[in-house]
């Protein structure tokens, strides 16, 4: 599936995106996951998602995929509401956790989620090992991947997520676990998949690692909230991620 959106039209839209809940002894305490969220991303654009751990990052993601109704606001994939149903084939998602179906090599996982996209056997195999050999995960394509590192298993995912070329990318922490070698291979493909009209918003750890310069913009998130949101240099200001999160925290 090609990626086909005009270049810098909006593909997801948040605005004023809340999750609440209830918690404590007979759920007296209301908890905001997230407060009032607003964001835009644009075809052709990469979004950083960064913050401490729970900030709110995955809470977003999943009220912006459909996984999660949120109490206040409302999120626009294409200009509708999320459906996870119809997700197939226009969003490329990695979420955290280990990828099912462990038995089948890395191959066979592949070759199926393009056979489910319509992809006849022959082809489907042929397109699903090229991608595996570009993320160097070539060697490994005929084992189970259920035996596979955490670094392998996260390739793969992200391998799931751009086999069809669809064109948002919503990724939670694809980099977790991966080496130098294999975060440069992400950075590549994030890289490919903008020249081609794609948008993406990654939630990552390690901007640092990937570097700031890959991503358009940056979104922060503290305590369930938006604390800044814009290009990497005026994010950032220079400093390192952990150093800006630690301000943001204190601020």
């Amino acid at each position: 599936m090609e990626t086909q959106c005009e270049h810098g039209s909006p593909i997801l839209e948040a605005g004023g995106l809340g999750v609440s809940y209830r918690a404590g002894l007979l759920g007296r305490r209301r908890v905001e996951a997230l407060h009032d969220i607003n964001l835009e991303v644009r075809a052709g654009e990469v979004c950083a998602l960064i913050g401490a751990n729970g900030s709110g990052k995955s809470s977003l993601l999943r009220c912006i995929l459909g996984f999660l109704e949120p109490t206040s606001g409302q999120a626009r994939l294409f200009g509708a509401a999320p459906d996870p149903r119809q997700l197939f084939g226009k969003v490329g998602v990695v979420l955290d956790g280990r990828l099912p179906l462990g038995r089948l090599s890395g191959l066979e996982f592949l070759t199926l989620t393009l056979n489910l996209a319509g992809h006849r056997s022959r082809e489907a195999r042929g397109r699903a090992a090229s991608v595996l050999e570009r993320l160097g995960l070539g060697a490994a394509m005929r084992r189970a991947h259920g035996s596979w590192s955490t670094g392998m298993e996260r390739r793969l995912a992200f391998a799931d997520a751009i086999a069809l070329e669809a064109p948002l990318l919503v990724l939670d922490e694809p980099d977790s676990g991966l080496d130098p070698l294999a975060l440069s291979i992400l950075r590549r493909e994030l890289e490919a998949h903008r020249a081609r009209g794609g948008a993406a918003i990654v939630a990552t750890h390690v901007l640092d690692a990937l570097g700031a310069d890959l991503f358009d913009r940056v979104l922060v998130l503290s305590k369930g909230r938006r604390v800044a949101f814009g290009p990497p240099a005026q994010v950032l200001g220079g400093r390192r991620v952990a150093e800006a999160l630690a301000d943001f925290e204190a601020s």
